[in-house]
């Protein structure tokens, strides 16, 4: 195993719910809020992200949007350190997630880590996120989406398989009562 997918495999994927609206293709549209109930979407979702971020390959690199410029030694330092943090869509569920999955080239601090999913949670609420969310994704038959990402915490998990016990709000309450 080389020392990259090494380092990767020590960090959790990071998920965030996606959140769409559906309606009718028309000028003026008054979208239904679907909330959490977007995993029918994921394949279209995933697709106008590609389209957004002028990717066609299989992945899209968000570390080009990184920037933390209150403090340039701490944004070197995670650009130095995270070679790639690809985004795709996954579903579990009925929910469709956008993932992060980091590539790295050696261990992150807890203060580098902090930053970089601070950074990631502004960029999905308020820097490319915040437009993307206004993007009109056609899904056939003269309907359409929207789609919203990051409107609760991020959720870090290392399979989808514990993203399936953490959305099980009876595993959750058992967690809890431990």
């Amino acid at each position: 195993m080389n020392e990259q997918v090494a380092h990767s495999q020590k960090y959790p994927r990071i998920f965030s719910p996606i959140w769409v609206s559906i309606g009718e293709m028309e000028e003026y549209w008054s979208p239904e809020c679907l909330y959490d109930h977007s995993a029918a979407f994921a394949q279209n979702i995933l697709d106008a992200l590609r389209a957004f971020h002028s990717e066609p390959s299989s992945s899209i690199n968000l570390m080009k949007f990184f920037s933390w410029p209150s403090d340039r030694e701490m944004d070197h330092a995670v650009k130095q350190k995270i070679r790639a943090a690809r985004l795709s869509v996954c579903a579990v569920g009925e929910t469709a997630y956008a993932v992060v999955d980091l590539e790295t080239t050696a261990e992150l601090t807890d203060e580098e880590w902090d930053v970089f999913t601070r950074q990631l949670e502004y960029q999905y609420q308020d820097g490319w996120g915040a437009e993307f969310e206004v993007t009109d994704i056609p899904i056939g038959q003269n309907r359409m989406i929207l789609a919203r990402l990051c409107r609760e915490e991020l959720i870090y998990c290392y399979t989808e398989e514990q993203l399936k016990e953490w959305q099980d709000p009876a595993w959750q309450t058992e967690q809890t009562m431990q």
